[in-house]
């Protein structure tokens, strides 16, 4: 594996990437699916996997993100909420629903974030949910997906070193090409503040 492999983790995203529904669509010709369709899967170091579903409030309803709630609709997308609640179980995931309003619109700096705790086939039973900015939440989302991506170059440090054979001294001149040290020797990113996004690998430097 070459270090230029580091960047192929993922890809900005756009909005073809939203082409694979209608494709699968197509191809089943009319037959009912099977699968769950859901917005957002990754996997955090620590929180494990976290699924997002992105529910958009439209400007001509008279709800706002931050009044809308999956209950006021329940019984129109019942079978949808419940699997990705069974998605959601069988990964050990945590499952945010998130209201929002496309930018542009009255209600666009309103964002509600609902962690579903637990749910059953009368609707969501306990949640945790927090009424926050577009701004907010792009900060939290952004700090998520940092996180995450450090987790996706664990796979990456794992197929370029055999990290639990080699020596301290030799883990301390690895170079990582990611994150905020990106470049810097491990050696050194050990000594610097906010290094959460190396914990994997300073794991295997600094253990006994």
């Amino acid at each position: 594996m070459h270090e230029s492999n580091d960047k192929a983790v993922s890809k900005p995203l756009g909005h073809d990437d939203q082409s694979g529904f209608q494709f699968a669509q197509e191809m089943l010709c009319g037959d009912v699916t099977a699968a769950v369709n859901f917005d957002r899967l990754q996997k955090h170091p620590v929180m494990g996997y976290i699924l997002f579903e992105y529910l958009l409030c439209d400007e001509k309803q008279t709800v706002t993100p931050h009044t809308s709630h999956p209950k006021w609709y329940w019984g129109k997308n019942k079978a949808k909420f419940l699997g990705l609640w069974r998605v959601a179980r069988s990964l050990d995931a945590t499952l945010y629903l998130v209201n929002y309003a496309k930018a542009g619109t009255p209600h666009q700096d309103k964002v509600r974030v609902i962690e579903v705790l637990d749910m059953d086939v009368d609707g969501i039973k306990m949640e945790r949910t927090a009424k926050i900015t577009r701004k907010e939440f792009s900060d939290w989302f952004r700090k998520l997906n940092r996180a995450c991506i450090a987790s996706a170059h664990e796979i990456a440090l794992d197929g370029k070193y055999d990290l639990f054979h080699m020596d301290r001294e030799s883990i301390g001149k690895i170079r990582p090409h990611f994150g905020r040290y990106s470049g810097e020797p491990v050696w050194k990113i050990a000594e610097l503040p906010d290094n959460g996004d190396y914990a994997y690998i300073l794991r295997s430097y600094n253990r006994p």
